[in-house]
């Protein structure tokens, strides 16, 4: 009778083999291929870190930080070389990191899937170093993963979200409304963690639309990052067309030069 090989170390990679290829082990633990049905071959004669990279050659941080846990748990630490292992995905072991790890584990699994897919490094997870009980953010954390934005947008409503949360606002007063895709939701928490620089700039937005502005020019005032100011978007079928806007927003200027301070009282 065959001895099934252990599947205890099965941290779900994300870039694990087909169940159509026969998977690894090391020391009769399955590190590789955890699906398939076929005989494993067998790595021993490798250190367990070699026998890692040799398949997966360089592993995503949250594939690092579940592989961390599951021999946390089984007390087999011991069993990698930390540092090998982490300099292969261009990450410095130390205890920043391993509290950066800890804390990756005690997110939604979905959200931890969501973080991998979107490719979020030891710095997007900085944010997390703050919190002492992750798991208060899990409702939260849960959402991101539904709402799906994408890494720019992501990484912004984590950071901001958690800082409004350590400042004393609720996590319900975060999450956002069912009707709410991935860019209303980051505009919410942009107002709620900058909520003087978005009253400013809402102000603006009012005088700019007071202005007699020149028509088939579309005009809004955005920010960008600490910067802000009039956005200007016109279409120009021909150079002669293209004076003519010119020369209308060169008219337009007048009254934005006469309201210069008030617009840009925010800067």
């Amino acid at each position: 009778m065959s001895i099934s090989p252990d599947l205890k170390w099965n941290f779900h990679p994300k870039n694990d083999l087909s169940p159509n290829l026969p998977p690894y082990s090391w020391q009769g633990n399955i590190i590789a291929g955890f699906s398939s049905k076929k005989p494993p071959v067998e790595l021993g004669d490798l250190s367990l870190t070699e026998a890692l990279l040799s398949i997966y050659e360089k592993l995503p941080l949250v594939d690092i930080a579940r592989f961390h846990q599951t021999l946390k748990s089984s007390n087999e630490l011991q069993l990698i070389d930390w540092e090998v292992l982490c300099q292969s995905s261009h990450l410095s072991w130390n205890q920043n990191l391993e509290k950066t790890l800890d804390k990756i584990t005690r997110t939604p699994v979905d959200f931890q899937d969501w973080s991998r897919e979107k490719g979020l490094g030891i710095k997007d997870w900085a944010i997390f170093l703050s919190v002492d009980e992750p798991q208060v953010l899990s409702i939260f954390l849960t959402q991101v993963s539904k709402k799906n934005p994408s890494y720019q947008i992501g990484k912004q409503i984590l950071e901001w979200s958690i800082e409004t949360f350590l400042m004393g606002t609720s996590i319900d007063d975060i999450l956002p409304q069912d009707s709410f895709n991935a860019t209303d939701w980051h505009k919410k928490i942009k107002e709620l963690r900058f909520p003087q620089t978005h009253k400013k700039d809402h102000e603006s937005e009012k005088l700019l639309k007071k202005l007699p502005r020149p028509p088939h020019i579309k005009m809004n005032w955005r920010r960008q990052g600490d910067l802000a100011g009039i956005h200007t978007e016109f279409f120009s079928p021909s150079t002669s067309h293209f004076s003519q806007f010119i020369e209308r927003l060169d008219q337009f200027q007048k009254h934005v030069i006469e309201n210069e301070e008030t617009l840009w009282s925010n800067q």
